[in-house]
């Protein structure tokens, strides 16, 4: 079990600035509430509620403990990382076709492709589609290529891991997972009510996603229920290699930036809002969800901002894009510190004028990046006028 501790004034985060974009954001009528944790390792360093859990049919307070419907949090909380154990346990592989499994499924495809979401599905399977359908959905272009956000491929991954494990997945992350960290208000299909998020209209309880609500509550692409404080208890896992429940190399694994995606969090896409401009782009990783709920993880400070907001209540028109964005600029920039230019950054910023015109050999390995995560060598490679001729990797090569 992983413990929190709370240290709201031992450590230099000034709340006021969070506050004023938390309570800025309900005003313009955004959502209704949120709960927002901020920590560093163990240490939560700030944790509050701001507004309502619910506005109608009755106004109820929103309260740290509140439980939410995280939506597409449940695509690196509970498919991913039951993905990423079944390889640990040897019971599957990247690499594996998916049909071996599923035969409905299109024998092309991977489940590496599935997690990094390059099997090149729509984004959703038609609303009425049932597991038939859903496991005998075809891409719509060939697999491996680009990336496409697709709920249709964390769908069948929630199915393989039935198929894999025996257990089906909210089970299995129950009894593999959440137990024993200690995650005792995470699951599918919870229970306590009283103390849930409301999501569009007066939906409380219930999954909102229509999807994951017609498959029964549990989906590998929506359904989960967290709150922060169990959220922060899977972030301190990641953080700390895995604690009881992945060994390291699983977790590095899970973690490591695929062009821009890994198995079974977001790293640099579109999608990475809640990265703000100051986590390292690269080596950070988060998710967000559709309810309006985001995670983002930063290895290299120790640091994770959990956002959780009840946006789609009660209109469904809320958006908290920008606000994600800005409360991890602005955790960031108290945390981080001034940003510290290395001399590729200066490289950089003078379109590389200093090195025009020469060829270049380059001394580097796996933590030769600039201040946004981005590698040196790729840098050096795409710089005009510039000829990379020679790469020196000594110790643990380019991949670490």
């Amino acid at each position: 079990m992983i413990g929190l501790l709370m240290l709201l004034c031992a450590f230099p985060l000034e709340p006021t600035a969070l506050d004023a974009l938390v309570e800025g954001a309900i005003g313009q009528g955004q959502m209704a509430g949120a709960v927002l944790l901020v920590g560093r390792g163990r240490e939560v360093l700030y944790h509050k509620a701001y507004g309502f859990r619910q506005l109608e049919p009755e106004r109820l307070p929103m309260t740290t403990d509140t439980l939410f419907d995280v939506a597409s949090l449940t695509k690196p909380m509970a498919t991913g990382l039951a993905i990423n154990w079944l390889f640990e346990q040897g019971k599957l592989s990247p690499t594996d076709h998916v049909a071996d499994y599923l035969p409905q499924v299109d024998p092309r495809l991977t489940v590496e492709q599935l997690l990094l979401h390059r099997a090149g599905f729509a984004p959703d399977p038609p609303l009425e589609a049932d597991w038939d359908q859903i496991l005998a959905s075809r891409p719509l272009g060939a697999p491996g290529q680009d990336f496409l956000y697709s709920d249709i491929g964390y769908l069948i991954l929630g199915k393989l891991v039935e198929k894999v494990d025996g257990r089906p997945l909210d089970r299995l992350c129950a009894e593999e997972f959440y137990a024993p960290l200690g995650m005792v208000d995470t699951g599918f299909n919870p229970a306590p009510r009283e103390r849930v998020a409301a999501t569009e209209g007066q939906l409380s309880g219930r999954v909102h996603d229509p999807r994951a609500a017609r498959l029964g509550g549990v989906a590998g692409h929506a359904g989960l229920f967290s709150t922060t404080s169990d959220t922060a208890r899977f972030a301190v896992m990641l953080l700390e290699g895995g604690a009881n429940v992945l060994k390291p190399e699983t977790v590095r694994a899970m973690t490591a930036n695929h062009q821009g995606r890994s198995f079974g969090f977001d790293v640099d896409t579109s999608f990475s809002t809640a990265r703000g401009d100051r986590f390292p782009v690269g080596t950070s990783f988060g998710h967000t969800g559709f309810t309006g709920t985001s995670l983002w993880v930063d290895p290299a400070s120790g640091l994770y901002v959990i956002l959780f907001t009840n946006r789609l209540h009660p209109d469904g028109k809320g958006s908290v894009v920008e606000l994600r964005h800005q409360v991890a600029t602005a955790v960031a920039d108290q945390l981080l510190g001034p940003p510290v230019k290395l001399g590729i950054d200066r490289l950089v910023e003078q379109d590389f004028a200093p090195l025009r015109g020469h060829r270049v050999g380059l001394v580097t390995n796996h933590t030769g990046r600039d201040s946004q995560g981005r590698r040196t060598i790729d840098l050096l490679a795409r710089a005009e006028g510039v000829e990379l001729v020679c790469l020196f990797s000594p110790e643990h090569g380019l991949g670490g």
